[in-house]
């Protein structure tokens, strides 16, 4: 007598199932595209994330600077070592990644700016 109330306990599960409608369409499905607003914000947010990340650099190489010239004798030495540390930036590819956002993001501005 148990079996038949362990099978109601369990239904079997439909052989077919088909997608159900609460499932989630995709996000780009689902997303209007942004409009010029949106997209002006949006990289407006970018400018000021650039240059965040632009004066963040300026200040590393000016206290990259102050350091170098506690711990060497001369100005020449000093140039030497800082000219090592931004060549090893640069073979990196951080200071051109930046250099090339940083490009890339004002010609964008200018563009956003003559949408809107």
């Amino acid at each position: 007598m148990e079996e038949p109330a362990a099978a109601a306990a369990f239904p079997d599960p439909p052989e077919d199932p088909s997608p159900s409608p609460s499932s989630a369409p995709s996000p780009a499905a689902a997303a209007p595209p942004p409009g010029p607003r949106e997209l002006a914000a949006a990289m407006e947010a970018v400018e000021r994330d650039v240059a965040a990340i632009s004066d963040s650099y300026a200040s590393l190489f000016a206290s990259l600077r102050v350091a170098l010239a506690n711990v060497t004798s001369t100005s020449a030495e000093n140039m030497e070592c800082l000219g090592d540390v931004v060549g090893r930036l640069q073979e990196s590819g951080t200071c051109n990644d930046i250099v090339s956002a940083i490009i890339h993001n004002n010609s964008r501005s200018k563009t956003a700016n003559a949408i809107i």
